[in-house]
């Protein structure tokens, strides 16, 4: 992945190549369990996969605060960003729709659950406020 403009640590991009969700920081994971495994990254490079948990994010659909759990979420230091895997997404069902400015995704039932909006080449999600890892009644799991 080519990265362009800045990205955060508490910032999720919405990515169609990779296979799994991925953040940076193991503090945000609930449920962290340390794993001792690795994955290739855009570059054919191995990179360490430090542990494997959940992160629940608030997130700005249509000025309302709405939660997402995102599951099987792989810890890996070295990214530059955190990463949502639109396949992972997708394959729970819901739908990922690009257009120029903005991405949304689509529950079964035809809700948007999650925004994303283009910025320097990158579909960046629309959060409201900072993460939220101790929330116990997620309200959209999109996988």
């Amino acid at each position: 992945m080519v990265q362009h403009g800045r990205c955060n640590a508490n910032e999720w991009i919405f990515d169609s190549g990779t296979s799994s969700h991925m953040c940076r920081e193991k503090a945000i994971l609930k449920e962290a369990k340390e794993v001792s495994d690795s994955v290739a990254v855009a570059n054919s490079m191995e990179t360490p996969v430090v542990a494997k948990g959940n992160v629940t994010i608030k997130v700005d659909v249509g000025g309302a605060t709405e939660i997402l759990d995102v599951s099987e979420v792989l810890c890996i230091p070295d990214l530059a960003m955190n990463l949502l895997s639109v396949h992972k997404i997708c394959s729970r069902g819901h739908r990922v729709v690009f257009t120029n400015d903005v991405c949304k995704v689509i529950d079964r039932s035809g809700h948007v659950v999650a925004v994303g909006e283009q910025q320097g080449g990158l579909y960046r999600l629309r959060q409201s406020g900072r993460n939220v890892t101790c929330m116990t009644a997620p309200k959209e799991d999109i996988g």
